[in-house]
């Protein structure tokens, strides 16, 4: 009988072992397994989070890059429809030119300065003259038409070069090519694309326009007078260059009321010259190309 009893009692110790076993390894490996799944949705949501963000960033920058394409693409159409006018009113708003041309606030004012050995001076003005220079510039875009603007700003020739995306504003007081003015002080070559970002939500530079008027150049020659003569195709030179102004002008020149400065030839091979009156006030001035062509300007650098 005692056997017996040993017997049981030794069954049912195992038994009860086998089911703290059960219980320990069952549960628990339940309970991680959950807590693994747990962890791979939270993961997968992330990842389906992150992925729908990616979506969004890339929606937001294609809608910003949709807009932006849309605005350049009105900004060239309404580029392209302005006029002469209205795209050097947009250049006269610049400051960059302030030295060489009429600014947009001058016109608006009727009011320009202008810099002389006694002082700066003021001059009234309605409208500013584009007078078609009737010839382009060596190097110039093949869209650009050449002007030359009235009254000056000073004792130098005003060119205006407006093509369909640039426009060239340059002080001058001889020839060169497009590269040369675009390079120079008193060059300034700018981007009309540019200039309608900036000023183009004015209104005014419209009226700004309506002060600026475009003409042809005048007939300054005619078929007869193609045979050049002796004195135009002889070379320029300081001894001769007064011997070419006072052949333009038909007399000698008036020594007893203006005082002639110096002639000083520049880079391209031309020469020029000012001249005072007896109060040492500028009284006007001469260019005389290399092929010996004068052109004279008034004391406000307006060519007579």
């Amino acid at each position: 009988m005692k056997k017996n009893y040993l017997m049981v009692g030794a069954l049912t110790g195992t038994l009860l072992l086998a089911g703290c076993s059960l219980t320990i390894n069952g549960p628990g490996k339940s309970t991680e397994d959950s807590n693994k799944t747990s962890q791979s949705d939270n993961k997968s949501s992330d990842n389906s989070k992150s992925e729908e963000s990616k979506k969004a960033d890339n929606n937001s920058k294609s809608n910003e890059n949709s807009n932006q394409e849309s605005k350049n693409n009105n900004t060239d159409n309404e580029v392209q429809n302005l006029s002469q006018a209205e795209k050097l009113a947009l250049a006269l708003e610049d400051g960059a030119i302030s030295e060489y041309a009429i600014t947009a606030d001058e016109l608006r004012n009727h009011s320009y300065t202008t810099k002389s050995f006694d002082g700066d001076r003021q001059h009234h003005i309605d409208t500013y003259y584009m007078e078609h220079s009737g010839a382009g510039i060596e190097g110039a875009p093949s869209d650009m038409k050449f002007y030359n603007a009235r009254p000056a700003k000073g004792n130098f020739v005003t060119l205006v070069g407006i093509g369909n995306d640039k426009i060239l504003i340059a002080g001058t007081q001889s020839p060169g090519n497009y590269q040369s003015f675009v390079n120079s002080q008193a060059g300034n070559e700018l981007d009309i694309h540019d200039l309608y970002e900036k000023y183009g939500n004015n209104s005014d530079y419209k009226e700004v326009a309506n002060q600026i008027s475009f003409s042809q150049a005048p007939q300054t020659s005619n078929p007869e007078d193609d045979a050049t003569d002796e004195s135009s195709s002889e070379k320029v030179t300081r001894e001769n260059v007064i011997d070419k102004v006072e052949d333009y002008e038909g007399h000698k020149l008036d020594t007893s009321t203006y005082t002639y400065k110096e002639p000083e030839q520049n880079s391209d091979g031309d020469w020029g010259f000012s001249f005072v009156d007896k109060n040492g006030d500028l009284a006007g001035s001469y260019i005389v190309t290399a092929d010996g062509d004068v052109t004279k300007y008034d004391e406000n650098g307006d060519p007579e």
